[in-house]
């Protein structure tokens, strides 16, 4: 999954950046510019429907503020309006908002068993739903009796302890 998400942001940074008219040929140009026709936007699925007014007067979709309550609470400052930025920029690069709530309830269940919810040490929602993609990733804890328990050599009976082996 990680390749392809990356591969297509790779693109569309490259052809934004080469793509884009140059504002002196615009000047420049004594020929009227033709006007965009508008193209047809498919209509939003239930789960995306468009209905909160965020603070800066964008349209905020309701799956995006099902995520937002179920991000976890961090320590410091966690804004809203650039997490609804970074999450509009994933869905533009063709990111389900379904995968993207699913890694935040993933994230938060990561950072519950951590004990990490409350702390600077969970991410700014911005950074997760950034390009990175750590919306994408496991979000698995390793299970507490596999940290608990010491690795034994079975030939020598030897203890692991600290990354030596102890008889």
């Amino acid at each position: 999954m990680m390749p392809d998400y990356a591969a297509r942001i790779r693109t569309a940074e490259i052809s934004s950046k080469y793509s884009a008219p140059s504002m002196h040929a615009a000047e420049n140009s004594s020929a009227p510019s033709p006007s965009p026709s508008p193209s047809p936007s498919p209509s939003p699925s239930p789960k995306e429907k468009k209905t909160t007014a965020a603070p800066s007067g964008a349209v905020v979709p309701e799956i995006f503020e099902q995520a937002w309550k179920a991000y976890p609470k961090r320590e410091g400052s966690n804004s809203k309006a650039d997490a609804l930025k970074a999450w509009n920029a994933r869905i533009r690069l063709g990111v389900k908002a379904d995968d993207m709530l699913a890694g935040v309830q993933r994230y938060a269940e990561f950072c519950e068993a951590k004990g990490q919810v409350g702390t600077q040490y969970v991410l700014q929602a911005s950074t997760f739903f950034g390009p990175s993609g750590k919306w994408a990733e496991e979000w698995r804890v390793a299970s507490a009796r596999a940290a608990a328990e010491p690795e034994i050599n079975p030939v020598t009976g030897a203890r692991k302890c600290g990354g030596l082996w102890v008889i």
